[in-house]
């Protein structure tokens, strides 16, 4: 398995490596950046003989590194199938065929299977792409439902977009998996008692790895143009790793927010036991993303600790949120759409959700038993 680091990505790990622990008729090679040693350091995962852990070298990243994405495909492909014949590797699962697009599909290996998960899902796009970029898409996916080393291709949430593309392809490679949620039965810290967070303050969190397209800018932006109220009738909360592109604007940014409201800022990778205190003690998660014609793993927490997110309303993530109730979505997640919104947090009451269907739909089990079986 070759994958790069963060997110859906590190979380989708940790549920195989878990399913590979138990498979001990199979080897594993987990092929990472050097990024992950420090997780699995944290998570304390157990090592198995059949699993074997490999990093990639400063030299290979530095191949990977380029502004133009038909040369990162080209080198992060070649990479991958360098690997694949050093390990000698028969199965390849990929936790993002994005990551490799656009040349994935016709740089693949033969008599090696190909099993993955796309998150990008151009349909939703279709009215805003060129008529180069709608070509481009539509060559790619044809040439994915057609490469015979290609068994598998799972897409996040949504079983509409899998059957549109199994009827226009003649196929039944496509098939929605789960985006799932882990389920904590442990008891949580108190978050609000532990960091003096009043109890009748309004807690807003924005959690995952935070980066432009999460829309984690323009949240800041926005809190810096709210109506100024009492500073402790708001707490804003940002958890997760800050995107090095954005992370000396997001620290100017926070700190002239600070001068109004109060900002809690966990700038790392946080485990699912932090990340759900923080949630069972929010009020509204914030999820204003730009990219989203994707799925957002912050649902899975909305729908187990019963807290509404706020999304934009368009394409695949409000197609989402929508038919699950989970929350409030805008026709507008720009910087003005984001501060209507704080602002009139204030002046209506809050909503609360109970979707156990979108929890029974996303289990864990559910997601490996798709992707691994």
């Amino acid at each position: 398995m070759y994958t790069s680091f963060g997110g859906h990505v590190l979380e989708y790990f940790i549920h195989i490596y878990h399913y590979a622990i138990d498979d001990e008729k199979n080897t594993y090679y987990f092929i990472f950046s050097p990024d992950f040693k420090k997780h699995i350091e944290c998570e304390q995962l157990v090592l198995k003989k059949n699993i074997i852990l490999r990093y990639l070298t400063v030299r290979e990243l530095e191949r990977l590194h380029h502004t133009k994405k038909i040369l990162k495909s080209y080198w992060g492909n070649r990479l991958l199938n360098e690997k694949i014949r050093k390990y000698d590797i028969t199965d390849v699962i990929m936790c993002s065929y994005d990551c490799l697009d656009p040349l994935f599909a016709f740089m693949t290996m033969k008599k090696v299977s190909y099993i993955g998960i796309y998150y990008y899902i151009y349909l939703y796009e279709w009215a805003d792409l060129s008529i180069k970029q709608r070509i481009l898409k539509s060559i790619i996916f044809w040439k994915m439902a057609h490469n015979k080393s290609i068994k598998k291709i799972c897409i996040c949430n949504d079983s509409s977009s899998a059957a549109f593309f199994n009827r226009k392809y003649q196929t039944m490679k496509f098939d929605r998996i789960s985006d799932p949620y882990v389920s904590i039965t442990l008891t949580l810290p108190d978050f609000r008692k532990d960091n003096a967070v009043k109890e009748d303050a309004i807690v807003l969190s924005h959690i995952g790895v935070l980066s432009e397209r999460k829309g984690t800018l323009n949240i800041l932006k926005a809190i810096k143009e709210m109506s100024v109220v009492d500073r402790n009738q708001f707490v804003f909360v940002f958890a997760g790793k800050i995107d090095l592109d954005i992370k000396d604007e997001f620290y100017r940014l926070a700190a002239e927010c600070s001068e109004k409201y109060r900002l809690i800022i966990k700038d790392y990778f946080c485990s699912y036991e932090e990340i759900s205190a923080i949630c069972k003690s929010s009020n509204v998660l914030l999820i204003p993303y730009l990219n989203n014609s994707q799925s957002s793993g912050v649902l899975g927490y909305a729908a187990q600790f019963n807290v509404p997110v706020f999304s934009p309303s368009s394409n695949m993530l409000g197609k989402i949120v929508r038919k699950s109730k989970l929350g409030y979505i805008s026709s507008d997640v720009e910087i003005l759409g984001i501060k209507t919104f704080l602002e009139s947090c204030l002046l209506n009451k809050l909503m609360t959700i109970d979707d156990q269907e979108y929890l029974k739909l996303n289990t864990v089990n559910s997601f490996l038993n798709t992707l691994l079986n």
